[in-house]
């Protein structure tokens, strides 16, 4: 069985009030990788979000107040 994946966008700067973002979703491995590396590359410093790749059942963060 293939695991699937997704690439969330994760606050760069640890910030409670910042949400989860969803970018790709059902990705294998791979291409979540690939995907992944080139967000890396094109991404600056003061990005909003940070991409990680997570396995398909990882439930995105929602800030509640």
């Amino acid at each position: 069985m293939n695991k699937k994946y997704k690439i969330i966008g994760v606050s760069n700067f640890d910030l409670d009030n910042v949400n989860d973002i969803l970018i790709a979703d059902n990705l294998n491995k791979y291409y979540g990788e690939k995907i992944l590396k080139f967000l890396f590359d094109t991404m600056g410093d003061n990005d909003k979000y940070f991409p990680r790749l997570v396995e398909q059942d990882y439930k995105l963060y929602k800030w509640e107040p």
